[in-house]
């Protein structure tokens, strides 16, 4: 399993290596999900995690709208250094784990809202 779980993630790598915008799931805006939020008309302090976070453009719209407490999760570590680089004066708790074993997430507090990009977009 530990086997896989590197092929998993140097796969995950190596395709965040790519520009973001020629990856077959980029969205220049996460609309369906900004919606849903500004629907819901939630605080913005609250604990908010992303996972699957890849390279989104959504925490952008996030910052935007205030939100202060995100977390961020992805397989990828090269994807989470790189939404790092991409919003480095934004605090982001990034963490690094696998969705089907996690471990660093079970560490973590609740959170008040969830987001799975890859149902919603």
């Amino acid at each position: 399993v530990k086997s896989r779980n590197m092929n998993e993630q140097e796969h995950w790598n190596k395709a965040y290596r790519n520009d973001i915008e020629k990856l077959g799931w980029y969205q220049g805006e996460a609309s369906e999900i900004l919606s849903l939020l500004d629907d819901l008309n939630l605080n913005s302090d609250i604990r908010l995690h992303i996972t699957g976070a890849g390279r989104t453009t959504l925490v952008n719209s996030l910052i935007q709208r205030s939100f202060t407490s995100l977390t961020l999760s992805d397989i990828s570590d090269e994807a989470l250094a790189l939404l790092k680089a991409d919003h480095d004066k934004a605090s982001l708790k990034l963490i690094q784990d696998d969705l089907r074993k996690p471990k660093n997430l079970l560490k973590e507090e609740p959170f008040d809202f969830w987001i799975d990009r890859a149902v919603l977009h």
